[in-house]
């Protein structure tokens, strides 16, 4: 009798975990590209880098050193601020997709409450002007080390 109680748990436990399986099968999964740490290490020794051409254009040309390290960071920073825009807002609408297949996937919804969830799901905002705070860690950070080292 023991043995047949445990085999009906097993089947039903199968069962269970097959739902799960073809459930998630028809959820899309997140792919999101955005690494905020890979960005920190690389603004930082870009920051260097940056400073080394300033050298660069101090030695070769009449320019000062700060207006050469201040024009290749200027230009770094245009590039990469464009750069981060792209992927925190690329981040943004896979999650929105995410949300919405979510959502058409609950069978519980009337359709006016589907299309209403959808329609606030779309006019999310992606805090992209919030995000910038993470963005400027690495910046703040150079700076405080090159303070310290002088």
């Amino acid at each position: 009798m023991n043995k047949i109680i445990q085999t009906i748990g097993t089947v039903k436990a199968l069962e269970v975990l097959g739902k799960m399986e073809s459930r998630n099968n028809k959820i899309p999964q997140a792919n999101l590209q955005l690494a905020p740490l890979a960005h920190w290490v690389v603004n930082f020794f870009s920051c260097y880098a940056c400073m080394v051409i300033g050298l660069i254009l101090f030695a070769f040309t009449r320019l000062e050193i700060g207006v050469g390290a201040s024009i290749s960071l200027l230009i770094f920073l245009c590039y990469s601020l464009r750069e981060w825009f792209l992927m925190w807002e690329e981040r943004a609408e896979e999650i929105r997709v995410l949300h919405i297949a979510e959502v058409y996937s609950w069978k519980e919804l009337s359709e006016a409450e589907m299309h209403k969830l959808t329609l606030s799901i779309r006019n999310r905002p992606s805090h992209v002007l919030l995000s910038y705070i993470l963005y400027f860690v690495p910046h703040a950070l150079f700076s405080a080390h090159l303070y310290s080292m002088f």
